[in-house]
């Protein structure tokens, strides 16, 4: 019988009992420490491999020491494995508190493992004192364990430099490589452990709206000295990585039954059949070096947004909506995993209500946006203005939530809300027509626009990482991203223009004759991209012209394609929606010969190519892309332009028309052509 008939068939699958019946298992007493190298290592990858998505019954449970530690008689396995479990534990806990894992992000069964006190689901209802306690006491002797193992080695190996071993290590190079694998187990078991008080403290049962501003303080404050041991635990971590990595090449094979990758036919419910790739170490390495580094940045940023390093008394506030919004499009952009997310999510929109850390209003941050806008502050007492902010702040809470949801999730919410802000831009209309000095100002529905441009174009920009667009559509693509980098261009030169003025009018300055107000960094970014956007559609289209071939669209008609992908907007009242006919009619390129469209695409690149370079001077941190590697795609168009252009002018025949490639960035491509 063909094996892929029946996944069952085949050797058999012995369970850790069966195994220790028949005296098949080899037992960690008879391993060599170069032996026990590799199995620390191999967990390790099965650990971050359960991270990324797969079952445990695929990954932890492969290996049947993880099944019962307490069968492991060498002190600093036992520890290890213990603190791996434990720490997948507080991880696992971490992750069902956020409740915004996908089936594709994390799976949460357990398949009757024990990982420790705090991996119950928060539906199970126990007394925070109790639970507190335990998880205190367990966690307290793992950590004691792996305290002991790792002096245990660092005598051992201080007795080996001296000249007199104990023989309790076979050698310094192994002995340095066991310790570096029990100090990072160490390590992130803290990390886990401190994140996971974190979530604990600000849980909604600890929260409530009748409490004082002196608890939420006091709240706010047990927050922020868990993620402050937990950055110092970072370091360490961070620190023992190269020498792991360094010490890989000193493990040896691993005998038969330790690990068992088919054993989850053998346990309790329902467990994937197939036996899955385990990462590689360097691998697992390097995903561990990045959620380590980006639970640093939401720790730096909470804390340091909210507390100096030693405080007493309650602050000022210092989150601000821009920050905050800034901070999570950087982050998205790194891609992270579910950890780092599902911690973002509990500080920053926690189910208590809308607040930041559980204790600060969401709409407080709002409103201080709105204010450090130059919104008059006057005008918010009107009952109206209070409605306005809490619809906002529903529609923020929204979006900062939805930057912790994976890539392709991400998109989809994204597309979805963008339709909250459509009553929120009337009511905005109608607030500053009711504002008789508002100097056609329009404070309302320019603050509204100045924080909806970004996720339009985001929306838009998202799709080319994702893959879903045809290349035939990257022409219609830059050209809706031009139109609305132009609009958030415009609109960020009026609101900058009027808030001038009322900072002058505020200083009692009297009003002078107009002069050119010399750009910020952030209009000039702006400008450029828009630059960069038309450039590549005047690039693609000589191409076609050039080929005598217009975009193909192998399913559907270009039409309807053209408005399924800017449906989203179409439920905006502004920007106004552009029309698949003034698409074709932007697009018209009968009067103008394909030499000129590349000779206007190579000037507009240029002039990106030197705006990059003045914002790279000024040390301009750019939401999302990075200002280098947005200078690197111009360039490399740049030098494909300038070649195709003298190709053009020695009469050399175009055999294809574009072809796009990312090699320099997952958003903007880089063009290219086969020429005869």
């Amino acid at each position: 019988m063909d094996p892929k008939m029946d996944s069952g068939m085949g050797e058999p699958v012995y369970t850790l009992d069966e195994q220790l019946e028949m005296n098949s298992l080899p037992l960690d007493s008879s391993l060599s420490q170069s032996q026990i190298l590799t199995l620390m290592d191999q967990l390790l990858n099965c650990e971050v491999t359960w991270y990324s998505g797969y079952s445990l019954a695929q990954t932890i449970l492969t290996c049947l020491y993880a099944h019962r530690p307490s069968i492991v008689t060498t002190p600093w396995l036992q520890s290890y494995i213990k603190g791996v479990l434990e720490t997948c534990g507080f991880i696992r806990d971490i992750i069902l508190r956020a409740r915004i894992f996908e089936e594709e992000d994390f799976q949460t069964p357990l398949f009757g493992l024990d990982l420790g006190p705090v991996s119950i689901p928060p539906s199970k209802k126990k007394k925070p004192s109790d639970k507190d306690e335990s998880t205190k006491d367990d966690t307290k002797a793992t950590s004691a364990l792996l305290i002991e193992a790792e002096e245990f080695l660092m005598k051992s190996i201080k007795h080996f430099k001296d000249g007199a071993p104990d023989g309790s290590i076979e050698s310094l190079e192994i002995g340095e490589a066991l310790l570096a694998r029990i100090k990072f187990c160490r390590s992130f078991l803290l990390v886990a452990t401190n994140a996971c008080r974190a979530a604990v403290t600000i849980a909604p049962s600890q929260v409530t709206a009748a409490d004082t501003s002196k608890k939420k303080f006091d709240l706010r404050k047990k927050v922020i000295a868990a993620l402050q041991t937990c950055n110092k635990a970072i370091k360490i971590g961070i620190s023992q990585i190269p020498l792991i990595s360094a010490s890989s090449g000193l493990n040896s094979p691993l005998p038969d039954g330790i690990f068992q990758p088919k054993v989850g036919r053998r346990l309790q419910g329902h467990t994937p059949t197939r036996v899955i790739p385990i990462m590689s170490t360097e691998n697992s390495l390097e995903f561990l070096g990045k959620l380590l580094n980006n639970l640093s940045e939401i720790s730096n940023f909470v804390t340091f947004s909210e507390f100096t390093e030693n405080f007493e008394e309650e602050p000022e506030l210092h989150f601000s909506l821009p920050n905050i919004l800034h901070f999570f499009s950087q982050m998205s952009s790194k891609n992270p995993d579910i950890i780092y997310r599902s911690l973002s999510m509990i500080l920053f929109t926690s189910t208590a209500g809308k607040k930041i850390m559980g204790t600060i209003p969401i709409s407080k941050i709002v409103k201080e946006s709105m204010i450090n806008f130059e919104i008059p502050k006057n005008k918010f007492n009107d009952a109206t203005v209070v409605a306005f902010v809490e619809g906002t702040t529903e529609v923020m809470s929204t979006v900062i939530a939805n930057w912790q949801l994976n890539r392709s999730r991400q998109r989809r919410r994204m597309g979805r809300s963008l339709e909250d802000w459509a009553p929120l831009q009337r009511l905005a209309h109608d607030l500053d027509e009711r504002i008789p000095d508002s100097k056609n100002r329009r404070y309302f529905l320019s603050w509204i626009l100045h924080n909806l441009f970004p996720m339009m174009i985001y929306y838009l920009e998202l799709g080319f990482e994702l893959e879903l667009y045809s290349p035939s559509e990257y022409v219609s693509i830059f050209w809706y991203l031009d139109y609305l980098l132009g609009i958030q261009h415009s609109n960020e030169i009026f609101c900058r223009n009027w808030q001038l003025e009322v900072q002058d009018e505020k200083k009692g300055k009297s009003k002078k004759s107009k002069k050119q107000i010399p750009k910020t960094n952030s209009q000039l970014f702006i400008e450029t991209q828009s630059l960069l956007v038309r450039g590549l559609q005047r690039y693609a289209l000589a191409l076609y012209k050039e080929t005598d071939s217009m975009p193909k669209y192998p399913l559907g008609f270009a039409e309807s394609r053209f408005y399924n992908r800017f449906m989203a907007f179409h439920r905006l009242e502004q920007p106004v929606s552009l029309l698949y006919n003034q698409y074709l009619q932007s697009n018209d390129s009968r009067d103008v010969t394909a030499l000129q469209l590349l000779e206007y695409a190579a000037d507009l690149l240029k002039t990106c190519k030197t705006n990059f370079e003045k914002l790279s001077q000024a040390n301009f941190v750019s939401p999302g892309i990075d200002i280098k590697t947005l200078a690197r795609v111009t360039i490399m168009n740049v030098i494909n332009i300038n070649s195709l252009i003298s190709k053009v002018k020695t009469k050399s025949d175009v055999v294809s028309g574009p072809i796009f490639t990312h090699s320099a960035s997952q958003v903007y491509p880089v063009i290219g052509a086969t020429i005869k």
